[in-house]
């Protein structure tokens, strides 16, 4: 999960900018505005954590434990733009290590935590469009604010089960299994019929545990 700070140092000189993407997102559209926007002299460009939105408090107290300033913006890791150059000429894996190491025990979700911490001063925000969580806490709040994101270009599967496990209930199934269904075996196909059965008894958990 840290291979992507090494970047500037495993990736061709001739390159001055990377997109960072999760293995667990789906691209609903032309990335070309994330890809070419200004960096504004940062060093990484992050969508904020989904949190920042939803749960302040939460997120304020987060912040807290990890020793960052009120006023900065937690990003997500899951799709990132480096600055190559930038991180050529500043970043230190050593110096990088020894902050893990340091930090260890306040990590809760290490790669972005360390981050966060590491590269604090130097992080600029993208919009949420580019790494939209399927959660349905942040669709309810944004049906709350009336600020539903109806397009977004990158979205991002987070939690723990995937749109490939049965047990997934989530937003955007059924356009991720558009392109999942193509690569299954017939097998897998069949297993898939359970899902409608499956999601009932996952609705019914949910309802029960009110």
């Amino acid at each position: 999960m840290y291979y992507r700070i090494l970047c500037s140092e495993l990736l061709p000189q001739t390159l001055e900018r990377v997109l960072y993407l999760d293995p667990d997102t789906l691209i609903r559209g032309s990335i070309r505005n994330i890809y070419t926007m200004d960096f504004n002299g940062k060093t990484i460009m992050g969508v904020p954590d989904t949190y920042e939105y939803i749960d302040s408090e939460g997120m304020r107290k987060r912040k807290k434990t990890l020793g960052l300033p009120k006023n900065h913006v937690y990003i997500s890791s899951g799709v990132l733009l480096f600055n190559l150059p930038k991180m050529r000429k500043n970043f230190i894996l050593k110096d990088f290590l020894i902050d893990i190491e340091k930090n260890r025990a306040l990590l809760r979700y290490p790669d972005q935590d360390e981050i966060n911490i590491f590269f604090q001063k130097e992080i600029g925000t993208i919009d949420l469009i580019y790494n939209y969580p399927t959660l349905w806490k942040l669709f309810i709040h944004e049906r709350k604010h009336n600020t539903i994101r109806k397009n977004p270009v990158i979205v991002h599967y987070t939690g723990s089960i995937k749109p490939w496990d049965l047990q997934y209930i989530g937003r955007y199934f059924f356009e991720y299994y558009r392109y999942l269904r193509k690569l299954q075996t017939k097998k897998e196909k069949r297993k898939m019929l359970l899902k409608p059965f499956i999601c009932i008894i996952q609705a019914f958990k949910y309802i029960a545990s009110f």
